[in-house]
C-alpha cells in the first residue's frame, strides 16, 4: 500500500515538474515579446525626423501607447516569475515528501528481508540440529 501511495507522489511530482515546464515556455515567450517591444520603443524614440506636426504627434501617441503595453508586459512577466517560483518550491515540498515515503519504503523493504534472512537462518540451524542428533542417537 505504501508503494501505491509513493507512485502516485511520484506521478505528481512528474505533474508538477510538466507545469512548471509549461510555466518556464510561457516565460520564456514573455520575455521575448517583452524585448520586442522595448526595441520597438526604441526605434519609436530614436526616430524623430518628422518634419509635420501632425507626424510628431503620431510619433508622440504610438511612444505613449508602446509605454504603456511594455509597462503591462513587465508585470505579466514579474508574474510569471512569481508562478515559476511558486512552482519550484511546490516541487521542492513535493520532491522531499516523495523521497521520504521512498526512504521508509526501502527501510521497510530491507526490515523485511533482514526477517526472511533470520527465519531461513533459524530453518537452517534447526535442521543443522535434527540432523546432527540423528547421527548422534
Amino acid at each position: 500500500m505504501l508503494n501505491k501511495f509513493k507512485d502516485l507522489q511520484q506521478q505528481k511530482l512528474e505533474q508538477l515538474s510538466k507545469e512548471r515546464s509549461h510555466i518556464n515556455d510561457k516565460l520564456s515567450g514573455q520575455e521575448q515579446y517583452l524585448e520586442q517591444l522595448v526595441q520597438y520603443q526604441q526605434t519609436l524614440t530614436d526616430v524623430s525626423s518628422h518634419n509635420h506636426a501632425v507626424g510628431l504627434q503620431n510619433q508622440h501617441r504610438m511612444q505613449v501607447q508602446i509605454a504603456k503595453v511594455v509597462d503591462f508586459q513587465e508585470q505579466q512577466v514579474s508574474l510569471t516569475r512569481v508562478d515559476l517560483q511558486r512552482q519550484n518550491q511546490l516541487i521542492k515540498q513535493q520532491y522531499c515528501h516523495f523521497k521520504g515515503l521512498e526512504t521508509i519504503s526501502n527501510k521497510q523493504a530491507h526490515r523485511a528481508q533482514q526477517k526472511k534472512q533470520q527465519e531461513e537462518d533459524f530453518a537452517n540451524d534447526d535442521i543443522a540440529t535434527l540432523a546432527f542428533l540423528r547421527q548422534n542417537i
